[in-house]
């Protein structure tokens, strides 16, 4: 078995491909996002670089861009060491390196998209930070520890200023589970305030459903505008409050990306599908190891899927009216929290193999 000192090497250089890939192959092909336009911005002062996410990635990656040389390799490898370490930090703090097979391990962390949005100059390396440090927080709450530190507000604020749609559920999945740990033992007490805390979504869903309908809207208008290149589903929010109806299907193929006749029809595509099919089936086995055991001792953890019900529908929601029309911004946007997403499953899946071990002891 690969040890952790050259698994990391072995991580570390698989970061350093990707970015070569990147910047030599892919960028020949099709542009990198927003990278390059950030990185060749030029040096200018943005007055709201500490309110706008567009501002500081201007004003930032214009700095950047112009000491190193635009959107060069030499300018996105600092990012690439950067999310190497990110990603090294929390995988510790979690202290998933004894709990995972280091190659399975090696292969959800090696994701192609994940992996080649992360390390460049982008937005998703912000949404990776705030992964990194919300996964790190929640397990350190499922272990009872609710110490705050100065970087989990760090990541509030980076949340608020990139994707602030994703703070209100993360936020609400850490208040459910600190919530329960105050409120005793009983079973139903908690059910009662996950039941609470679904109805106060829902009501608030209902109250602004003209308002999250208009948004809808205007993803459809922005993206059949300006991407009319690689669009899909054209007639999806057709209807009034279809973003509502077509919630299940939108939030699915946003989250995996490509279509079957997207992938047969671009070699790209067909990685990304591939990608996405290994993503469900590996969540699909994280989770089904936490919960086969659970319903063997005859246990259901109440405050653990609820709080997962919470953050993780909550994303998918808020995410797929920026992804069903484009399957490359759903590939991309997801990277904005897949990091988060992993940490969570792997979390059950350590939980599930420590309780296993203990039980099979006793």
């Amino acid at each position: 078995m690969i040890s952790f000192k050259r698994f990391w090497l072995v991580y570390f250089i698989i970061r350093i491909i990707y970015l070569i890939i990147s910047i030599f192959v892919i960028q020949k092909f099709t542009s990198l996002g927003d990278t390059e336009r950030y990185l060749n911005s030029g040096l200018a002062y943005r007055p709201n670089f500490l309110t706008s996410s567009s501002d500081f990635m201007d004003m930032t990656g214009g700095a950047i861009g112009y000491f190193l040389g635009g959107s060069s390799f030499l300018s996105n490898l600092p990012f690439t060491i950067y999310s190497f370490s990110i990603v090294n930090w929390a995988i510790r703090k979690v202290d998933l390196e004894h709990a995972v097979h280091p190659y399975l391990l090696l292969a959800i962390l090696s994701l192609p998209s994940f992996c080649i949005w992360t390390s460049v100059f982008s937005k998703e390396l912000f949404g990776l930070t705030v992964s990194a440090i919300f996964g790190v927080l929640f397990h350190r709450f499922f272990l009872g520890d609710f110490r705050l530190k100065f970087r989990d507000y760090l990541a509030v604020y980076i949340c608020l200023v990139f994707k602030p749609q994703y703070l209100l559920f993360i936020l609400q999945g850490l208040i459910f589970v600190y919530l329960s740990s105050k409120l005793g033992k009983q079973a139903y007490v908690k059910l009662f305030l996950a039941l609470i805390m679904i109805c106060f979504n829902v009501l608030v869903i209902y109250w602004f459903r003209d308002d999250i309908d208009l948004v809808a809207q205007a993803m459809h208008i922005h993206f059949f505008s300006y991407e009319a290149s690689s669009n899909r589903y054209e007639h999806f929010f057709d209807s009034r409050y279809a973003v509502f109806k077509n919630a299940a299907f939108g939030m699915f193929i946003a989250f995996f990306g490509p279509s079957l006749t997207e992938m047969r029809t671009s070699f790209f595509q067909l990685i990304a599908g591939v990608e996405s099919l290994f993503i469900i089936i590996l969540f699909l086995y994280l989770i089904s190891k936490y919960v086969f055991f659970n319903i063997g001792r005859g246990v259901v953890n109440i405050v653990t899927f609820s709080a997962y019900f919470l953050v993780i529908t909550g994303i998918c929601f808020v995410h797929y009216p920026f992804g069903i029309f484009n399957p490359g911004s759903a590939v991309r946007y997801r990277s904005n929290f897949l990091f988060l997403f992993i940490l969570l499953f792997l979390h059950l899946y350590k939980v599930s193999t420590k309780y296993r071990s203990d039980y099979l002891r006793k």
